[in-house]
């Protein structure tokens, strides 16, 4: 978070523009990474870089181990790529969550593994916009937790004007006991999907 609060420190209006990389590797978070305006979060690909939440911090449960936008602004061209975000079987935990996601935000070559409620979740519900909106997900896969409570979604997305994309992505869950209410979820909004499928091994 430090490398990315100084990126963001970089522009006068405190939202940054540029990129914080992270090489192979295992990097241990104890809180929320929160990604603001222009920023982007890259890895060297989505199996050698490796984000783990270590335990069950605040806000892990609601808006996630990564959030793109911080809840009070609109978050425009924010990119999350290359890279896994382990979230170690944590009960409820969320892995990327934005109410703010706008034009450019896109997610691509990304696996979010052993999440316990959302996988993904763009919500636009108390957002400036009340809205997220024309976003892109792209080769995005989560893979929920084979402990824990049954229900969750794999990728929900509520609450927009303008269409998302969503493509080739994949949902999976370990066994049918611990699987999710669904892979996909959408509600009040208008998402193409193109080339996902979900599957339980």
């Amino acid at each position: 978070q430090n490398a990315i609060a100084a990126v963001q420190s970089e522009s006068t209006d405190g939202t940054g523009a540029g990129a914080v990389f992270l090489p192979g590797g295992t990097y241990q978070i104890n809180g929320q990474l929160v990604l603001k305006n222009r920023v982007q979060l890259i890895g060297a690909n989505s199996r050698n870089t490796r984000i783990r939440a270590a335990s069950a911090f605040t806000n892990i449960t609601t808006t996630g181990a990564i959030r793109i936008g911080d809840g009070s602004n609109n978050a425009f061209s924010v990119n999350v790529k290359d890279l896994m975000l382990e979230m170690s079987s944590i009960a409820d935990s969320v892995g990327i969550y934005s109410s703010d996601a706008q034009n450019s935000v896109a997610l691509e070559n990304v696996l979010i593994n052993n999440f316990g409620g959302y996988g993904v979740r763009f919500n636009g519900l108390g957002s400036a916009f009340a809205s997220v909106n024309e976003f892109s997900f792209r080769r995005v896969t989560a893979s929920k937790a084979a402990t824990g409570s049954v229900g969750g979604y794999g990728i929900s997305i509520e609450n927009g004007s303008y269409a998302g994309d969503i493509s080739q992505c994949q949902r999976t869950s370990q066994d049918a006991a611990s699987g999710l209410t669904a892979a996909y979820q959408v509600l009040n909004h208008t998402v193409f999907f193109r080339d996902c499928f979900a599957e339980t091994y």
